[in-house]
């Protein structure tokens, strides 16, 4: 397959592009370097443009030169907070250009009469407050801040349209708490700023610094918000395996899986992982807890088990803070 990586230089998406070509296939990345590091993907043998996803001209063009039979879509602001500070950048880099990008495509397909299969990266955030634990993909998705309905609309516009075309079809995988570092260290969870609780907290007890803890009144066993957290290589190889599925017979126009493992840890439950792992103590400061933080996101992934045949095997708590840890002293 030689694929576009929309958003392919950032965490998730190099993880996945650097997957794509150890497995013998050729990832094309298209990326502003906004909120990823151009360093981060020079030497790794991956060709790359620096261009926007909602550039019509630019779009069709890499399309055509390069031959592609295959999409990854990565392109998204993906801050909680921010976005309900700024919902219209959000709206218009989520939605508005996802049109323009998916206009191009419908064109491409139709003028090479070929099916593109394209695979969305979603969110558990489109389920909003779920009322069933864990989260199966027939839960109401009622989002409650302007990222999560950024995300179900990217849904819904890939939905109509691989329903109208028949030359698009569209697997949207909806994925928990990602985190960890890409197996072979190439790759690592760097955001700026960073707002996961992985990495700051393992940061924080190696620079001795404060770690802040949003809320201790949550309806769980300690107080504190349960997340289920799947290793990054692990949803690089689901995004790997959705674009083999989307080309098989049994593959609909549309589909939605979710990544996950199924277990849920507590902030404090991590924090004593990574006190145990690291032996050492940190130092923990409580914080009012997040408006519209659910107190419990936790996946059910039965379907993308069984159709699919995805089950995420690095995605153990003790083995996603080593690798993180691995790879920020490679770096040093």
């Amino acid at each position: 397959m030689k694929t576009l990586v929309v958003g392919g230089a950032g965490y998730i998406g190099l993880t996945t592009s650097l997957l794509l070509a150890d497995e013998g296939h050729v990832p094309i990345v298209l990326d502003t370097f906004e909120r990823s590091k151009e360093a981060d993907i020079k030497g790794l043998g991956i060709r790359y443009y620096n261009g926007d996803y909602g550039d019509k001209k630019t779009v069709m063009t890499i399309l055509q030169e390069e031959a592609i039979d295959s999409v990854i879509v990565f392109a998204a602001y993906a801050y909680v907070g921010e976005s309900g500070k700024v919902p219209l950048k959000y709206y218009n880099n989520n939605c508005a250009k996802m049109i323009d990008f998916v206009s191009v495509l419908v064109e491409y397909g139709m003028l090479a009469e070929v099916m593109i299969p394209l695979v969305f990266s979603s969110s558990c955030a489109t389920y909003g407050i779920p009322k069933t634990i864990p989260i199966s993909e027939s839960e109401s998705q009622l989002p409650i801040n302007p990222y999560g309905w950024t995300k179900l609309m990217g849904e819904r516009i890939l939905n109509d349209i691989s329903n109208a075309y028949d030359c698009i079809r569209v697997v949207a995988l909806r994925y928990f708490n990602a985190c960890g570092a890409e197996r072979k260290l190439r790759i690592g969870e760097n955001h700026d700023p960073e707002t996961h609780l992985v990495p700051l907290a393992i940061e924080a007890v190696l620079n001795r610094r404060p770690l802040y803890v949003f809320g201790n009144d949550y309806n769980t066993v300690d107080g504190t918000c349960i997340r289920d957290y799947i290793h990054v290589s692990d949803l690089a190889k689901a995004h790997v395996m959705a674009l083999i599925h989307s080309q098989g017979e049994k593959s609909k126009s549309f589909d939605a899986f979710n990544l996950g493992t199924g277990t849920g840890y507590s902030v404090r439950q991590v924090i004593c992982a990574i006190e145990n792992e690291l032996g050492l103590e940190m130092n923990i400061v409580m914080s009012k807890r997040r408006q519209g933080d659910p107190d419990i996101l936790v996946a059910d992934s039965t379907k993308a088990q069984k159709i699919m045949g995805w089950n995420p095997t690095e995605s153990q708590l003790e083995n996603i803070i080593r690798t993180h840890v691995a790879w920020l002293k490679k770096r040093v």
